[in-house]
């Protein structure tokens, strides 16, 4: 998923670029720690899709697990080596189905039930990604 391209957004579209880019910057330090942990996940993985929230939990509780027992905490930081890149994968290519749950999303990050309460201040402010 991609955030809305171009400058002449809306509100909406720009609240939703907001919280993309807050998610996925937790998601990028998340997966970025246990990468330097794990270095299996430094290296083409074949795994089906249908496995892959599996294999991501396996992983996330072996993390878990040697962190608790781990007497050092950040210990891992010491092994930090450069992230290489994987190239590309797929085709860059968004189907219509994707669109529609972005729209989706958006329509939630601005609905009384999935707003946070500084995302419109931020947006204002001129928040940029």
């Amino acid at each position: 998923m991609r955030p809305y391209p171009g400058r002449n957004l809306t509100a909406e579209q720009r609240i939703f670029n907001y919280r993309f880019s807050r998610a996925r910057r937790v998601i990028e330090n998340a997966f970025g720690i246990l990468v330097n942990r794990w270095r299996l996940l430094r290296t083409m993985v074949s795994v089906k899709v249908e496995n892959i929230d599996v294999f991501v939990k396996a992983i996330i509780c072996l993390h878990n697990f040697v962190k608790k027992e781990q007497s050092s905490s950040g210990s891992w930081r010491n092994e930090i080596k450069p992230l290489e890149s994987v190239g590309r994968l797929s085709a860059n290519r968004a189907s219509q189905l994707l669109y529609n749950k972005r729209d989706k999303l958006k329509d939630y990050f601005v609905s009384p039930a999935g707003q946070v309460p500084s995302q419109n201040e931020e947006v204002q402010a001129g928040f940029r990604p």
